[in-house]
């Protein structure tokens, strides 16, 4: 897997992101509140993300993230 550089969140700071293509978030430090946005006929789904957490992400798919405290967090590409 190859990755993008880390990402930080302070306390309380959001984040929407879009998947340009699958990926994973892997949570290295902190804790988030991960909103899903909802698919074509399901609702939004949301998650609480500690560290080493991973969270797969479909093509297009789009998060919402809040931090509980300072975090940081990767995307990681799939392996082909």
């Amino acid at each position: 897997m190859t990755t993008d550089p880390s990402w930080r969140l302070t306390r309380g700071q959001t984040l929407h992101r879009v998947a340009p293509q699958a990926r994973c978030l892997r949570v290295q430090r902190g804790r988030l509140w991960v909103t899903r946005d909802g698919r074509l006929g399901e609702l939004p789904e949301d998650l609480v993300l500690g560290a080493g957490a991973l969270l797969e992400l479909e093509r297009g798919e789009g998060v919402v993230l809040e931090a509980f405290e300072d975090s940081a967090f990767e995307w990681l590409e799939p392996a082909p």
